[in-house]
Formats: C-alpha cells, sequence, structure tokens
C-alpha cells in the first residue's frame, strides 16, 4: 500500500491528490522533475536562445505568440490555385465526348496515345465498340457502383 491512499473510519478507500496540485498550479515549477530537467535545457532557455524554436512562434513574458500572418499569403487567391489546375487538365486530355479512339490503341500502356486521360479510358470508345467490348451501353456502365466500373474496367485492360 502506498502512501497516497488510506481508508477512513468508514472503510472507504481514500486517496491523496495533493500531489497533483502542486505540480500543476504552476507551469515553470519543474521541481518534481529535477532529473529530467538537469538533463535538458527548459524552454525558457531554448526560447531565449533562438535554437529550436519556430519561427512563428515566440514566447512573450508568460504567455506564447503564434504569428499566422503567413496564411494570408498561402491562401490569399485560392482561384489562381483552380485556374492552373483547369489549365493544365484542359490542355493535357482531349474531350471523349468528341475524340474517340480505336480499343487496341487505348489498352497500349505507354504507347497509348497522350489525349487518352488515363482514368477514363472507357469514356473514348465509341458506342458500338463500347458495347461490344464492355457488353453494355455506357449509361447502364455509368449506373453501377464505382466498385463493379472499376472491376469491368480491370477485366478488359481499361483500367
Amino acid at each position: 500500500m502506498s502512501g497516497a491512499t488510506s481508508k477512513d473510519e468508514d472503510g472507504k478507500w481514500k486517496v491523496n491528490t495533493g500531489y497533483i496540485d502542486s505540480r500543476t498550479k504552476d507551469v515553470n515549477n519543474v521541481s518534481a522533475r529535477k532529473s529530467v530537467a538537469d538533463k535538458r535545457p527548459s524552454i525558457d532557455a531554448v526560447a531565449g536562445a533562438g535554437a529550436g524554436v519556430s519561427a512563428t512562434t515566440k514566447k512573450e513574458g508568460d504567455k506564447w505568440k503564434v504569428d499566422v500572418s503567413y496564411i494570408g499569403n498561402r491562401t490569399g487567391d485560392t482561384g489562381n490555385l483552380e485556374r492552373k489546375f483547369e489549365e493544365t487538365q484542359k490542355n493535357a486530355y482531349a474531350d471523349p465526348a468528341v475524340t474517340k479512339f480505336p480499343y487496341e490503341e487505348i489498352i497500349k500502356g505507354n504507347s497509348r496515345p497522350k489525349e487518352v486521360d488515363p482514368t477514363q479510358k472507357e469514356a473514348y470508345l465509341s458506342a458500338d465498340e463500347f458495347k461490344a467490348i464492355l457488353g453494355m451501353d455506357s449509361d447502364t456502365f455509368y449506373k453501377m457502383p464505382k466498385w463493379k466500373q472499376q472491376n469491368a474496367k480491370k477485366a478488359k485492360n481499361l483500367f
């Protein structure tokens, strides 16, 4: 039995939690961890020296201050990111509604046409070829759950 527990006159166990208050009332009180503090520098020493401290955080008095000004620079114009993404997508692949390729060219792997989007190879097939290869029309195919579409595409080397 430790010194922190005892029974009172009713026979109930009583736990002394006084040690918690003495360790947590003052965050600068490190007397409970003296052996650990001797082996490593304190937070104040590190903050004062500037070693290992983030450029966006610093301690002013007893409080920490976080500089969040960088957020405005990174997210000021999110439309710019979207425009760049859309431009690369527009220029990279042909429109599958307009451009069609034979099945043999689409499944060639590395030598497939660069205009073919590798995530939608089946969309570049003509309606007749789509039905002959996948066994259904495109409307039926796209109504199926995604996992069934992927399995059908894998079976025909279109994934």
